[in-house]
C-alpha cells in the first residue's frame, strides 16, 4: 500500500512537471505580444491542468512534491506573467488561482519568500490593467491579498518579508508630497493595494475591508509599522472614503414605498402622501438600498479597525482624521445646509445621520459625531508625555489637520447652530416627512445613546431618584388601562396587556442605561459595572438621575405633536409613541412631572425603604375596572388627582375623549373600526411585513451571520408601537471572517413597532377572533358639539367607507413661552401665546383616523406597561 502511494506520487510529480513544461515552451514561443485566441486557450488549459494537479494534492496527506517544485523552480514567475497578458481575462482568473493555491500550501512556504511577495504584488497591480475582470474575478483577486494578510496576522515574524521600511527616503521634508507618497507605498505595498478597493461593494469591499483589518492589528506586534501607519496616508484615505461614500448616496429622500412593498398598515390607512420630487428616491429603492448598504459597511469597517487595533496613537489619528475630514467638513455642513422645502434633502441627511448613530457604538466614534454636533466640547485624550517616535508622529499630524482646518473657517459650525436647535426646527415643520425622519432620529439618540442627550435635546434637572408608592403606581397603570378600554372595547385587553408587559421588560433590559444600572452581561458576556457614570468624572454631570423639564427641548415638541395624535400620518405617530416609549424606558428619567404628576407620595431616595425587587404580578384589569371603565376614571380621578396633573396624561385623555366623540359624529364607527382590525389580521405574515420603515432590505446573502464585533442593542421581541414599524434592518453581506449579521435597531432602539394588530394580541393567527365593539360611557364627558374638533355628517355611506373624508380641526398652533398645567385641575391647559393662528380644519380619510385610534390604544397599553416593569426592575415603588 505505501509502495502503491508513492508510485502515484511520483506519477503525479510526473505530470506536473510535464505539463511546466508544455507550459514553459509555449509561452517562449509565443510571448506576450503574439498570443492569439488559440494560443491564449492553449495558455489557459495548461494553467487549469497545473491548478488540478495542485488542487488535488493539496487535499493529499504530506509530502506535498509538486508544491515543493513551485517553489525550486518559481513557478510563480511563469503564472505571474501569463496572467498579467493583455486581453486574457479567463488566462488571468486561472492564474490568481494559482497563486490561491500557493499562498494556502504551508509546505512551499511561499508566503515567506521575498521574490514570491513581489511578484505576486506585481501581479495584483498589473491585473486589473490587462485585462477586463469580472466581479468574481476582481473578488478572487483582492483575496489573494486578503489571505497573505491573514498568513500575516498568524506569523508576526515573516513582516518583514512584506514590509519594507525605508531609514530615510521619505523622512526628509523638502521631498514633495507626491514623492512621500510613492516612497511610502513601495514599503507596503499591500495595505495601498487593499487600500484602493475598500470602499466598494459586496465580496472585494469586504475581502479588502478584512484584510486591512488585519494589516492594522499587526501594528501592535511592529512599533516600526505602527509608525508607519500613522505617518502614511491610510488614516487620510480612510477618512476620504467616509466623505466620497457619503457624498454618493441620494440628495433626496421620501420615506415612501412601491406598491408592492408597502406596508399594509400604510397601504391600508390612506395616510397621505406628499409628492414626491422627480430626483428623489425612495427608501425601498434598488439604487437605495445599494448605495447606503455599501456606506454602512464602511461604517462598521470604521468601528472594527477601532475595537481591534491595541494602539491608542493610531486608533487617536484616525478619529482626527475622522473629525476634520469627514465630520466638520462633510456630514454636519449636510445637515445645516438641507432643507424640507426642496422635498426630501432634510428626509436624506436626517436619516443617513440616524445610519450613522445605529451602526457606529464604539464610544469614541460616538462621542467625536455627538458631542461635535451638539456644540460640547470635545473631551481631549489624556496626551502622554512620551517622546516615543509614535506618539510624537500622531501629534505631528494632529497639529497638520488643526492647521488645515483653520485655513477653512468659512465652514458652518455647531457654535451657531446645534443639531439639537436642527432637530427642534424640523420637528415644527409642515412636512410630515420631516417629522416623521426627526422623530425617528431622536428615538436613536435617546435609546443607545442616552448620555448625550442630557442638556442637549433634553432640557433637565438633576435630582434624587423619586419612589412611589404601591397606590400611587396602582392608581396610574389602571387610569392608563381604563382609557385603554375606552378607546376600543376589547375583551382581552388584560393579556395584551400582559403581552406589552413581557416585550416592555425586554426593551428596558435592553436600554443602554439598564445596562449600566442593573450590571447587566454585555456583549461580550462581562458584567457592566454598575452606573458607571458615577465612577467616570468625564461622566460625572449627567450620572445622577434627572427630571425632564416640560419648558422647551425635546419633550415640548413631542407633546405638541400629541395633540394632534389623530390628524397626524401614521409613520409620524409610529416614530412619536416610540420617542415617549424610549423617554419612559430610561431608568435615569424621572417619570414626574412630564409622565406621572409630582405629589406627596413621591418619597426621595435617601433612606432604605423596602421596595419591591421583582417583578409583581399586576391586579386583574377586569378586577380593578369591574363592568365600568367610566366609572373606575371618575373614582381614580377622586382618589389620585394628582396621577392626571401630568401634560402627557393630559393629552392622552383629550385623545380618547377625542375618540369617543368620532364615535357619535361618524356613522358606524365601531363597525368600521373592526373592519379595519380586521385587515390587520394577518398572523405571523405580518411580523416580517410589518417591521419598522427599512433604511436596508435583508437580502437571502445578509442573512448569513452575525458580527462577532458587534452587538445589538434591540430586543428581540416586538413592543407594542413595535409592531406596525417597518425595520431599520442594515445588514452587512458575506463576510470573508465569517461574520455575522448585526440587526441594527430601526429607527428606533425597539426594531420597528407594532408588527402585527389583530383582534386577538395573540401571536397565532388561530386564536385571533371577531368582537362586537359597543359605545364606551366617556362619551357622556365628550368635548361638546360647540367646541367639536369633528365635522361630519351622518350621511349615506359611500362606496368605500374607509376612504371617505372627515373634516378635523387641527389643534397645533406655533407656541413661545411656557407649558403650564393646573395644579389642582382634572385636566391640564395649556398657557402660552399663539404666535401663528390656530389652524383650519383638515380633510382626513376615515382610515388613517380609524388606524391612529387603534395606535392609541396600543400606545397606552405600552405606557401602562413600561410604568410596572420599571416600577419594579428599578426598585422605585414602596409599600404602604
Amino acid at each position: 500500500m505505501h509502495e502503491d502511494g508513492l508510485y502515484a506520487t511520483q506519477q503525479r510529480l510526473a505530470k506536473f512537471k510535464r505539463t511546466h513544461l508544455q507550459l514553459q515552451q509555449l509561452w517562449q514561443r509565443n510571448g506576450p505580444s503574439s498570443i492569439d485566441q488559440s494560443v491564449a486557450e492553449s495558455l489557459r488549459l495548461h494553467l487549469q491542468g497545473l491548478n488540478r494537479i495542485l488542487g488535488d494534492e493539496a487535499q493529499r496527506p504530506a509530502p506535498h512534491v509538486c508544491f515543493q517544485n513551485a517553489a525550486v523552480d518559481k513557478l510563480y514567475l511563469l503564472a505571474a506573467s501569463i496572467g498579467s497578458s493583455p486581453n486574457n481575462e479567463e488566462t488571468t482568473a486561472e492564474a490568481i488561482r494559482f497563486f490561491d493555491l500557493l499562498i494556502e500550501n504551508e509546505e512551499g512556504d511561499f508566503v515567506a519568500n521575498g521574490g514570491f511577495a513581489d511578484r505576486l504584488i506585481s501581479f495584483v497591480q498589473a491585473a486589473p490593467a490587462t485585462a477586463a475582470l469580472n466581479a468574481e474575478t476582481e473578488a478572487e483577486l483582492i483575496e489573494l491579498l486578503f489571505g497573505v494578510a491573514a498568513k500575516l496576522r498568524q506569523r508576526h515574524e515573516i513582516l518583514e518579508v512584506w514590509f519594507r521600511p525605508s531609514p530615510y527616503s521619505y523622512r526628509d521634508d523638502r521631498q514633495e508630497a507626491a514623492n512621500l507618497s510613492a516612497a511610502r507605498s513601495n514599503e507596503l505595498p499591500l495595505i495601498y493595494l487593499l487600500l484602493d478597493y475598500v470602499r466598494h461593494e459586496g465580496r472585494v469591499g469586504d475581502f479588502a475591508r478584512t484584510g486591512l483589518l488585519y494589516m492594522i492589528e499587526l501594528a501592535s506586534h511592529s512599533e516600526s509599522l505602527e509608525k508607519w501607519i500613522i505617518e502614511s496616508e491610510l488614516a487620510t484615505m480612510m477618512a476620504s472614503g467616509l466623505g466620497a461614500l457619503y457624498s454618493q448616496l441620494s440628495s433626496k429622500v421620501v420615506l415612501s414605498f412601491s406598491k408592492e412593498a408597502m406596508p399594509p398598515i400604510l397601504a391600508f390607512s390612506a395616510s397621505p402622501r406628499s409628492g414626491a420630487p422627480a430626483d428623489a428616491e425612495t427608501i425601498d429603492s434598488p439604487s437605495f438600498q445599494s448605495h447606503l448598504r455599501t456606506f454602512q459597511s464602511y461604517l462598521i469597517f470604521w468601528q472594527d479597525v477601532l475595537e481591534q487595533c491595541a494602539s491608542s496613537e493610531i486608533r487617536q489619528t484616525l478619529l482626527d482624521h475622522m473629525d476634520f475630514l469627514f465630520l466638520r467638513p462633510v456630514l454636519y455642513p449636510s445637515l445645516v445646509e438641507s432643507s424640507d422645502i426642496d422635498g426630501g434633502s432634510a428626509v436624506a441627511t436626517l436619516t443617513y445621520l440616524r445610519c450613522v448613530l445605529e451602526t457606529w457604538t464604539h464610544p469614541d466614534l460616538v462621542r467625536h459625531t455627538l458631542q461635535y454636533m451638539l456644540g460640547r466640547p470635545i473631551d481631549a485624550p489624556a496626551d502622554s508625555k512620551s517622546s516615543r517616535p509614535t506618539t510624537l508622529a500622531r501629534r505631528r499630524k494632529s497639529e497638520s489637520l488643526i492647521l488645515n482646518h483653520a485655513k477653512h473657517s468659512e465652514e458652518p459650525s455647531p457654535d451657531l447652530l446645534t443639531l439639537a436647535g436642527i432637530i427642534t426646527g424640523y420637528l415644527q415643520s409642515q412636512n410630515q416627512q420631516t417629522v416623521t425622519a426627526s422623530l425617528r432620529l431622536t428615538s436613536t439618540i435617546l435609546y443607545t445613546h442616552h448620555e448625550h442627550a442630557i442638556s442637549t435635546l433634553l432640557k433637565v434637572q438633576f435630582t434624587k431618584k423619586d419612589l412611589r408608592t404601591i397606590k400611587a403606581q396602582t392608581s396610574a397603570i389602571d387610569y392608563l388601562l381604563s382609557l385603554a378600554e375606552d378607546v376600543v372595547e376589547n375583551d382581552n385587553l388584560e393579556e395584551s396587556f400582559q403581552k406589552h408587559v413581557n416585550d416592555s421588560r425586554i426593551m428596558i433590559e435592553a436600554h443602554q442605561c439598564s445596562k449600566e444600572m442593573l450590571g447587566l452581561p454585555s456583549a461580550d458576556g462581562l458584567l457592566t459595572n454598575i452606573n458607571p457614570y458615577e465612577q467616570s468624572a468625564d461622566n460625572e454631570k449627567w450620572a445622577k438621575y434627572h427630571l425632564v423639564d416640560l419648558d422647551g427641548g425635546l419633550l415640548k415638541s413631542l407633546l405638541f405633536l400629541l395633540e394632534d395624535f389623530l390628524l397626524n400620518d401614521i409613520q409620524t405617530n409610529l416614530s412619536l409613541t416610540q420617542n415617549f416609549s424610549t423617554l419612559a424606558a430610561c431608568g435615569y428619567v424621572q417619570l414626574a412631572p412630564w409622565l406621572l404628576a409630582r405629589s406627596s407620595e413621591n418619597v426621595s431616595d435617601d433612606s432604605d425603604e423596602t421596595s419591591i425587587q421583582s417583578d409583581q404580578p399586576h391586579v386583574p384589569l377586569q378586577e380593578s375596572s369591574q363592568s365600568n371603565p367610566n366609572k373606575m376614571s371618575q373614582e381614580h380621578q377622586r382618589e389620585n388627582p394628582e396621577v392626571f396633573m401630568s401634560p402627557t396624561f393630559s393629552f392622552l385623555e383629550s385623545l380618547v375623549k377625542q375618540a369617543e366623540q368620532l364615535r357619535e359624529d361618524v356613522q358606524d364607527f365601531d363597525a368600521r373600526l373592526a373592519e379595519l382590525r380586521h385587515v390587520f389580521k394577518v398572523g405571523e405574515e405580518m411580523d416580517n411585513a410589518l417591521v419598522e420603515t427599512p433604511i436596508l432590505k435583508r437580502t437571502s446573502e445578509d442573512a448569513k451571520g452575525i458580527s462577532p464585533y458587534r452587538s445589538s442593542n434591540l430586543p428581540p421581541t416586538s413592543s407594542i408601537s413595535k409592531r406596525l414599524r417597518p425595520s431599520t434592518d442594515v445588514s452587512r453581506s458575506n463576510s470573508p471572517r465569517g461574520r455575522k449579521e448585526n440587526h441594527l435597531h430601526s429607527s428606533s432602539p425597539f426594531a420597528g413597532r407594532l408588527s402585527h394588530l389583530r383582534l386577538s394580541p395573540s401571536r397565532s393567527p388561530s386564536s385571533v377572533r371577531e368582537r362586537t365593539y359597543s359605545t364606551s360611557p366617556l362619551r357622556e364627558d365628550s368635548l361638546s358639539s360647540a367646541g367639536s374638533r369633528f365635522v361630519q355628517p351622518k350621511t349615506q355611506e359611500p362606496p368605500n367607507a374607509l376612504e371617505q373624508k372627515i373634516k378635523l380641526r387641527s389643534c397645533r398652533k406655533k407656541y413661545s413661552g411656557l407649558l403650564e398645567f393646573g395644579s389642582g385641575s382634572e385636566t391640564s391647559s395649556l398657557q402660552s401665546e399663539a404666535v401663528g393662528p390656530a389652524k383650519g380644519f383638515k380633510d382626513v380619510s376615515l382610515s388613517l383616523v380609524l388606524t391612529n385610534v387603534i395606535l392609541l390604544q396600543e400606545f397606552l397599553l405600552e405606557l401602562a406597561a413600561i410604568m410596572q416593569v420599571r416600577g419594579n426592575l428599578f426598585g422605585e415603588i414602596l409599600f404602604d
